[in-house]
């Protein structure tokens, strides 16, 4: 990109401009950078020293980076009693040139409060890019045109060619790091001082031989995933972060090793398309209903942000981790049901009045909140993060969700285009291992209605202990089995988990594998010690490198050795029908 620094008029074009410019606090005094010169300036205008009031405008100006070599201007005023004007602009795409001196004059329109609160008063604001005649100790934005009591007055526009500044700075890499590694895939994120293109360049040895595709957007925060790689593999890395003008730079080397088994992903949806709600949706049933296959509100949720339904047939925890979260926006959804509709994350029970997250899009900005037993009413808000326009109609919001270290990240889309990160290092929540999603909406008929709800979790397969049966609980002298032996695995056919009980006469090894009907071993399913009792054993339908079985006849095969070295076998067909 060609960047332009912004400097003062030179004295002759503001003779006869000191009362207007005494009163100028200028929002920038150092020489601004590559980075700083995208962005949002502003400056605050105060009384001058001969008591002439001004009305006290914060005047914002931002510059943006546009395809084909444009740069759009755009001016906003706030006023003190806090208020904003509507944005003009004129002449907002400019094509850059080489050999050209650039002014951008654009006309920003506020209510003027004293003496005539109805009167609009014209601001008139100059951007000049001109080469520097020496070094840079600020620039001038441009000024409030009027003082109480005189007229608006046009802003001098200076005359002066000379040619643009190239941009040859590579951006700088920052915080490069590893996060949800598996045995197919990675996830590298890095930030950069000013906006950029990122891709990895990464391979089993020095020599890498593989790149990722580069990212479609100029950003600050990345987010690149290696697919397709070896299970249990080391590799070698690093990022690749260039400029809009090409400028390129190389993080270090650095390592990481995928892993032996990948966990199963597994994805739940709900339409919507009947005619009750039904029981997977836990809430107060007489505000919530389905209208026209979509989430809605009935006409007797009439207060405001107080209606949580929680999603109930999926939570985490128990060896499920949920990842992503999805849904559509419904068909006659408005700018205003938008901003009145959020996600639920990281929900800490099964109800209507649970404690969690809130997420949503606003106004061109990511918000978190806290929900405080299921009403927004003593909730904590997070922040609000700048990202794209808000979501419409039928757009596809995607939530991809986060636990680090450091805290919880949620990364937003709208139909599969980044917008911005949500974080909260303070990890508010969740209160346990076990939480839930679901919708947090406003009442009093905003329309905001949901469809295409899905959520996204990964399980990982091996064995896990089993609840006891009712009988046995009940029964403090209930004895261990008698014998070995597996109860059929159920549901046989299935399409994506099946799972049966092992039952231990006496503590054993265990070795479970599946076999194909060529008596290939596809699956080490478990190999360790299990105590007396009944234990539960589940397969979803995967290889030994995470890929989905195909359809067909398997079998389980299930070895038990004791401590006194007596072994048993025994074998289950398992039918896997997608």
């Amino acid at each position: 990109m060609r960047l332009f620094r912004l400097c003062y008029f030179a004295p002759h074009l503001i003779t006869g401009m000191s009362l207007v410019l005494s009163s100028l606090v200028f929002a920038q005094t150092t020489q601004p950078s590559a980075s700083q010169l995208l962005g949002t300036f502003a400056w605050q205008s105060y009384a001058d020293s001969n008591a002439n009031h001004f009305d006290e405008a914060l005047i914002s100006i931002t510059v943006t980076e546009q395809a084909g070599q444009q740069l759009q201007v755009r001016a906003r005023v706030d006023l003190g009693e806090g208020k904003a004007s509507d944005d003009y602009v004129r002449n907002p795409f400019v094509k850059l040139h080489g050999q050209t001196q650039y002014i951008f004059q654009g006309t920003i329109g506020g209510k003027k409060a004293e003496p005539n609160a109805d009167r609009l008063v014209p601001y008139d604001t100059l951007l000049v890019f001109p080469q520097p005649l020496g070094t840079i100790t600020g620039w001038h934005l441009g000024y409030e045109s009027y003082v109480d009591g005189s007229h608006p007055t046009t802003p001098p526009v200076g005359q002066r060619e000379s040619p643009a500044l190239l941009d040859t700075v590579a951006p700088q890499l920052r915080n490069v790091r590893l996060s949800s590694i598996s045995s197919t895939t990675v996830t590298i994120r890095c930030e950069t001082d000013e906006p950029a293109r990122t891709q990895v360049q990464y391979g089993p040895t020095l020599t890498y031989g593989n790149f990722s595709p580069p990212t479609s957007a100029l950003a600050i925060e990345h987010a690149i995933q290696l697919t397709g790689l070896s299970p249990n593999t080391g590799y070698h890395y690093r990022v690749i972060a260039s400029d809009a003008a090409g400028n390129a730079v190389y993080s270090t080397d650095a390592t990481f090793a995928s892993a032996r088994h990948a966990p199963d992903t597994l994805t739940v949806r709900d339409d919507f398309n009947r005619a009750d709600l039904g029981p997977d949706w836990t809430r107060e049933p007489e505000f919530w209903q389905i209208t026209e296959g979509e989430l809605d509100h009935t006409p007797e949720a009439w207060k405001s942000w107080r209606y949580l339904t929680v999603y109930n047939p999926v939570s985490n925890g128990d060896g499920r981790e949920i990842i992503e979260v999805s849904y559509r926006w419904g068909k006659n959804v408005t700018a205003l049901g938008v901003r009145e509709g959020a996600l639920a994350l990281m929900v800490d029970e099964d109800s209507p009045h649970a404690n969690g997250y809130w997420l949503w899009h606003r106004y061109g900005q990511v918000w978190l909140w806290t929900i405080n037993n299921g009403e927004y009413v003593g909730g904590r808000d997070l922040g609000r993060w700048h990202g794209a326009s808000d979501p419409g109609a039928g757009d596809v919001v995607t939530i991809k969700i986060r636990q680090e270290q450091d805290g919880n990240y949620f990364d937003y889309y709208i139909n599969g285009d980044y917008s911005a990160t949500a974080e909260d290092p303070a990890r508010h929540f969740p209160k346990s291992e076990n939480w839930y999603v679901g919708f947090f909406l406003r009442g009093e008929e905003m329309n905001n209605e949901i469809d295409e709800f899905s959520l996204t979790y990964i399980q990982k397969p091996g064995i896990a202990p089993e609840a006891p049966a009712p009988i046995a609980a009940q029964n403090n002298d209930a004895r261990p089995p008698q014998e070995f032996f597996i109860d059929s695995n159920y549901p046989n056919p299935f399409q994506y988990l099946t799972q049966m009980s092992l039952h231990l006469n006496v503590a054993s090894r265990v070795s479970a594998a599946i076999y194909n009907l060529q008596g290939q071993e596809i699956l080490s399913l478990y190999q360790g010690s299990l105590p007396t009792g009944s234990h539960q054993l589940r397969w979803h339908g995967t290889t030994e490198t995470g890929q989905a079985a195909s359809n067909g006849i398997y079998f389980l095969h299930v070895l038990f050795t004791t401590d006194n070295g007596t072994k048993e076998m025994l074998t289950r067909r398992l039918i896997l029908a997608r």
